[in-house]
């Protein structure tokens, strides 16, 4: 008998095989083992030596990372180690329990699959082949599966899955298979990844007895796609920065893996896979060091901004605290704006309501409530533009919003404002995107009328929507959609002295989406400004809209006096009727 980590092991056992053993124990310290991570990273030195494998403190913290979480985000530069890494862990943690363990590496295509972890995870395998393991490897259909006389122990295995090959729910199918008490899934290049990989994680956990695992690795490149989405910090965007290593997320833990710490900057000969100082001074030298290649490929984090003409960058919405939600002071109003499907070349019909109020700080806020997508018929044009106003009526009926307190784009031949009007017999606030900009001034601090900047109302409606988030009075834009509309809609490089957005059109050309979800909510924003008078920068409301240098401070005193008042309703004003004097 062999006697090791206060345990009797049989002649035959290797000390591959006793490693393997107390790894899946999880034999800790107190019971005479080393420690369930200690277990898995001499697994992968004795099965995998060098030059096979190259130990790094990355490799270290990688190994803590699979051992400690069952859920767990890995953000790293480019050539970091991560998938290479991944691809040995996989390997190791199959076969320390091959009948009972199914382990599901994704990536985005099959080059990408093959070129990736299931190339590392094939490598691997390669070290030792069928005749040394309990499996049969079919490269073709990037499976290993375990070698058994059938049951559900015949599904065991690793299996490469290329989540962007087919249709979402074939990509889902693929991922799901049978049940098996160990149940793995790790998903390469997660920032492009489809979010159905994600969420196979769902099913995949239904029978694991002995524990599922989920890993997402990536490049940050957005807070949008499911790697950012899934590397929230609990405390909030603003909670961590680039020297941030490790953060607690709702679902589990983000690991941050910073090239500028590379181990291949101590010792570049032999961590010579590793990203080098000379590859990230060359990549400094071309783009500057805080351009969003830098960010993402040499230091693996989210980019500053995408682009320098985005209205609206995405980093602006987490900075300025868009995204949190609100807690009101006591009452507040709620207005709502409309976006209907065929004006201005856009695809859906959306509804927005927006609350407007003081929050618990006293500062004036706007609050994103709901955002709606009108369902639509296939109908002609005439009997389709009665039913989406109809509803949209509907919904504003439901919530207590008078009609006087919507706002409608007014483009278009067939005018939806109109038929709201028919339909309703109360005219809503018309938000025509190609008419000449306003006079209301810009902002608190600048007096200039918007006319004098912006080409046109639709460009007026997105730069004062950005103003009030810059002056932190946005609140509760969680909507993945629209903050993927407001981060990458540009102006347009041909505007000339005055500013104007990129169309419809043409975002749909660059970017593959219409900003519909996010130009309800401007129109909404727009229809509080003209109805209240409300300014980016402003704390007060003002129904004339002028400029109020130094604050207007009667009228300050008024309004104050009027929202602490009580009155019918608990949080919205209900039409021009309802209004104090001073209001209309």
């Amino acid at each position: 008998m062999i006697h090791k980590y206060n345990r009797a092991w049989p002649d035959t056992a290797s000390n591959a095989s006793i490693e393997l053993a107390c790894y899946l124990e999880k034999a800790s310290i107190q019971t005479g083992g080393l420690g369930e991570a200690a277990h898995l990273k001499n697994a992968c030195m004795l099965l995998y030596p060098e030059p096979y494998l190259v130990w790094s403190e990355w490799a270290d913290l990688l190994v803590n990372a699979w051992c400690d979480n069952d859920f767990a985000t890995i953000w790293g530069a480019a050539a970091c180690g991560k998938t290479h890494m991944f691809g040995a862990i996989a390997m190791v943690d199959w076969l320390a329990d091959p009948s009972n363990t199914r382990t599901v590496v994704c990536s985005t295509t099959v080059p990408m699959l093959e070129d990736r972890i299931w190339g590392s995870i094939e490598h691997f395998y390669g070290l030792y082949g069928d005749a040394n393991l309990p499996a049969k490897i079919t490269s073709s259909k990037h499976k290993i599966l375990y070698d058994s006389g059938g049951g559900k122990a015949a599904r065991a295995g690793i299996y490469g899955v290329a989540v962007l090959q087919g249709s979402v729910n074939e990509a889902k199918s693929n991922i799901i298979g049978v049940h098996l008490p160990r149940m793995r899934l790790i998903v390469d290049e997660m920032q492009a990844t489809r979010r159905a990989a994600v969420e196979a994680r769902g099913n995949m956990t239904k029978g694991a007895s002995r524990g599922f695992k989920f890993f997402g690795l990536g490049n940050p490149m957005s807070r949008l796609d499911p790697l950012g989405e899934f590397s929230q910090p609990v405390d909030g965007w603003n909670s961590i920065n680039i020297n941030t290593g490790t953060w607690l997320t709702k679902y589990g833990r983000t690991y941050h893996f910073d090239g500028f710490k590379s181990p291949a900057i101590r010792d570049p000969k032999k961590y010579h896979f590793l990203i080098t100082q000379e590859q990230i001074d060359k990549q400094i030298a071309e783009d500057g060091e805080n351009s969003p290649d830098v960010m993402t490929m040499c230091r693996g984090f989210m980019p500053m901004e995408s682009s320098s003409a985005v209205i609206i960058g995405e980093a602006a919405i987490v900075q300025h605290r868009a995204m949190e939600s609100v807690v009101w002071r006591d009452k507040f109003f709620t207005v709502a704006g409309f976006d209907p499907a065929f004006s201005s070349g856009g695809d859906k019909a959306v509804l927005s309501f927006l609350n407007i109020g003081f929050d618990n700080r006293n500062a004036l806020v706007i609050s994103i409530d709901e955002i709606i997508r009108i369902k639509l018929d296939m109908l002609d044009k005439k009997v389709l533009l009665e039913q989406m106003c109809k509803s949209v009526i509907s919904y504003c009926q439901d919530r207590d919003v008078s009609i006087s307190h919507l706002g409608v784009d007014d483009s278009g031949t067939q005018s939806a404002a109109d038929e709201v009007t028919r339909i309703s017999e109360i005219e809503p606030i018309r938000s025509s995107f190609g008419k000449v900009a306003s006079e209301m001034p810009i902002s608190e601090y600048n007096n200039d009328p918007c006319s004098s900047m912006y080409a046109d109302k639709v460009t007026e409606m997105w730069y004062s929507f950005a103003k009030f988030i810059r002056y932190e009075q946005i609140r509760s834009l969680i909507q993945r959609d629209a903050i993927y509309q407001f981060s990458v809609r540009e102006v347009d490089p041909n505007s000339g002295r005055k500013k104007k957005i990129l169309s419809k059109k043409k975002m749909k050309d660059y970017h593959g989406v219409s900003p519909d979800d996010a130009d309800s909510i401007v129109i909404a924003v727009d229809v509080a400004r003209q109805i209240f008078g409300i300014i980016p920068g402003s704390d007060i409301f003002n129904p004339s809209g002028k400029s109020r240098a130094g604050q207007n401070k009667e009228f300050f005193k008024k309004s104050q006096d009027f929202y602490n008042d009580d009155y019918s309703g608990e949080s919205e004003l209900n039409g021009y009727d309802d209004m104090p004097e001073m209001l209309i």
